[in-house]
């Protein structure tokens, strides 16, 4: 049975029980499937062990949902700009250095769930809060070898609300599948 949330003109999420503790997974954003992946030219939906990608919206949705600056001193006018451009940081002080980086890597964490992607396909999307809005920005255009996203580059701009009641239906629903 699939399950779904949302609307997929805007922003949706759709998994289905795949057996084996294993769900196909697919995030929706302005009509556009971003996990969908091209392996050996065949079309692939994104299938994995989905507690990783449900505890990382519980332990993240409060940060994305209420973090409105990044946390150094960049100029940049969206997520992965933000994070690319702060890579160009250097310091001849050590700890002045890491100390930027672990910062860097910190926001990453908590507003990429790519570090949870525990070998799988997963496509990196960022999440942040601009306004009264949520960004959706990713990037995978040269993310694994051999894979190629359906689509692989995109940034959009869903209604802070809308996000987080779809998420919020998400992890409840699969919640409640995985108690039962």
């Amino acid at each position: 049975m699939r399950h779904y949330f949302g609307n997929k003109d805007t922003f949706a999420l759709e998994y289905e029980n795949a057996g084996g503790g294993e769900h196909f997974f697919e995030i929706w954003v302005d009509k556009k499937a971003i996990c969908c992946f091209y392996k050996n030219g065949s079309l692939q939906r994104f299938k994995w062990n989905l507690n990783s990608i449900v505890e990382w919206f519980e332990a993240n949705m409060s940060i994305i949902m209420t973090e409105e600056e990044f946390p150094l001193p960049v100029e940049a006018n969206s997520s992965i700009e933000f994070y690319n451009k702060s890579s160009e940081y250097d310091s001849d002080e050590m700890e002045e250095f890491n100390r930027w980086f672990d910062i860097r890597q910190e926001w990453c964490f908590h507003h990429s769930w790519f570090i949870n992607r525990d070998g799988a396909f997963l496509a990196d999307v960022y999440f942040r809060t601009v306004k009264d809005k949520i960004e959706i920005e990713w990037d995978n255009v040269n993310e694994y070898e051999g894979i190629i996203f359906q689509n692989p580059k995109g940034i959009f701009y869903v209604d802070k609300q809308a996000f987080c009641d779809t998420i919020n239906c998400f992890i409840s629903s699969y919640r409640g599948e995985c108690i039962n």
